[in-house]
């Protein structure tokens, strides 16, 4: 056996023990968006499934099913048996065009919960508007020029499963969609910081402070994996390019339905809070006013001061439950 045979054979076994990483990692992020819906479904069979149509509704069904459909079909393109190029790049094609569209719905619930917490001023609203077009103005570029680049051959070796990359083009070009996705990402965790410490150091209700707690965490997560991508395509080997994908992929998915209904969650316990403490309330005997009126529960009536502090903190209550509905 000559030296160039002997190289060919190591990289022949770098390549599988590469490939079976990014199986490892594609298997298991596969298993976390599935056990997340799993635990999750009550919540959604709860707040989603009985809700009017809405667009947060919408949005809400694209990013789960999307992701349980495109992560299912990365599936047999990295064990399947037998593939021809022909099926490699389809597989290849659907799957990454799926996930970048269902990576971009997600961060529409992202914006959608900022442009909230800045009471969806307009200002706001063109701005996020315009940083989420832009953003994914350069990703879809990118993707497209970077999936042209894939060139698919038949494994040398029967034993190889999943489709066999000759080719994985230009890196630097997917590089730039992952870096403009992490801009995104910490531009939503910077404006709902500066908007979000003023709220939780006052300590506002459970509703508002899910609102708050969820958007730093997540966007922060996000973050982390974005960079963990962009330092797989820069620092790693070509064949390693997409072992983050999915997982990439799937916590995008997860985040930004829990957003939606960690939100709901809160509203419907603070409703459910709020009409038990208005039953009590009706049924506690009346009291005479400091200023002459008649006292029922916390509210004067007939006397100068109109609503009290209590009704004005439910209306505000009753107001960000409605906004929350209509994610």
């Amino acid at each position: 056996m000559d030296t160039d045979e002997q190289a060919e054979i190591a990289a022949l076994i770098v390549y599988a023990q590469h490939t079976q990483i990014t199986n490892y990692f594609t298997v298991a992020s596969f298993c976390l968006f599935v056990y997340d819906w799993i635990i999750t479904l009550p919540l959604e069979a709860k707040y989603v499934w009985p809700s009017p149509w809405s667009l947060g509704k919408v949005l809400f069904l694209l990013t789960r099913y999307l992701a349980l459909i495109d992560t299912s079909v990365i599936i047999p393109r990295q064990l399947g048996n037998n593939l021809s190029t022909t099926d490699c790049q389809i597989l290849y094609q659907w799957s990454t065009w799926s996930m970048v569209v269902g990576v971009a719905i997600a961060d529409i619930i992202l914006a959608m919960r900022t442009w909230a917490i800045w009471s969806r001023s307009r200002a706001w609203g063109f701005l996020l508007a315009f940083a989420w077009f832009s953003v994914y103005s350069i990703t879809f570029g990118t993707m497209g020029k970077g999936m042209s680049g894939l060139t698919f051959g038949l494994p040398p070796d029967p034993a190889l499963k999943g489709c066999f990359i000759i080719a994985a083009g230009d890196q630097g070009i997917l590089f730039i969609g992952f870096v403009v996705i992490m801009v995104f990402d910490l531009f939503t965790f910077t404006v709902t910081a500066i908007k979000g410490i003023d709220h939780i150091r006052r300590g506002d209700s459970a509703l508002v402070s899910v609102l708050y707690r969820d958007g730093l965490l997540f966007s922060a997560v996000l973050c982390v994996i974005s960079v963990l991508n962009i330092i797989v395509l820069e620092h790693l080997s070509s064949d390693l390019f997409d072992v983050l994908v999915v997982l990439f992929r799937s916590v995008h998915a997860i985040l930004a339905c829990r957003i939606m209904l960690h939100i709901r969650d809160a509203a419907g316990r603070e409703l459910d809070q709020t009409t038990a403490a208005m039953e009590l309330t009706a049924v506690r005997p009346p009291a005479r006013g400091r200023q002459g009126g008649t006292t029922w529960g916390s509210t004067t009536w007939g006397s100068s001061t109109g609503w009290s502090d209590e009704e004005e903190e439910d209306g505000e209550r009753g107001r960000a439950q409605v906004l929350s509905l209509t994610l």
